[in-house]
């Protein structure tokens, strides 16, 4: 059972900073307010796209890995 834990991991990785990236684009859509609002905005979106980026890149790992 731990074993097969240890295999999808990865995978489970992928998925969750994937999900977690979405989230923080939706909220970083939000663009009005003061200087300091759109300078976490802007942190928000691009920490949201860097996690959707590696975790598509787990993703394919895990199943390049696989084959």
């Amino acid at each position: 059972m731990n074993s097969k834990l240890d295999e999808n991991k990865q995978m489970l990785y992928g998925l969750v900073l994937f999900v977690l990236g979405l989230i923080l684009v939706f909220i970083s859509r939000n663009d009005t307010g003061s200087h300091f609002q759109n300078f976490i905005i802007g942190m928000f979106m691009g920490l949201g796209v860097g996690m959707v980026i590696v975790g598509i890149v787990l993703i394919f790992l895990y199943i390049f890995k696989k084959k």
